[in-house]
């Protein structure tokens, strides 16, 4: 298995996720709900491509293959944990100001 590529995969995407989510936070607080769901998509989108890498190991310590753990992929694991919970964050975030919005309270 190529170890390398599979860590470089779940950084970059899990980096683009997070990146994604926050950007739909911003627009969500300037009112742009549209621009905000479309950015959660692509976050969901990174973060399942992320998500499905990290499987791939996981999948391999399974069948016993060996891992070989490095710094690298505990900083993998870092950005995906990262990534999940900005994902998570962003959602409740976007709907409480979709909300306020709604209400005239922004």
């Amino acid at each position: 298995m190529e170890w390398e590529m599979i860590i470089c995969t779940i950084i970059a995407n899990a980096g683009e996720s997070k990146s994604a989510s926050i950007a739909a936070i911003e627009a969500a607080r300037d009112g742009k709900f549209d621009e905000a769901d479309q950015l959660m998509k692509e976050s969901e989108k990174a973060y399942l491509a992320a998500h499905d890498a990290h499987l791939q190991i996981l999948s391999a310590e399974g069948q016993e293959e060996p891992v070989p753990m490095t710094f690298l992929l505990v900083h993998a694991a870092n950005h995906l944990s990262n990534a999940e919970i900005a994902k998570d964050m962003a959602e409740q975030l976007i709907a409480i100001l979709r909300q306020q919005f709604s209400h005239g309270a922004v």
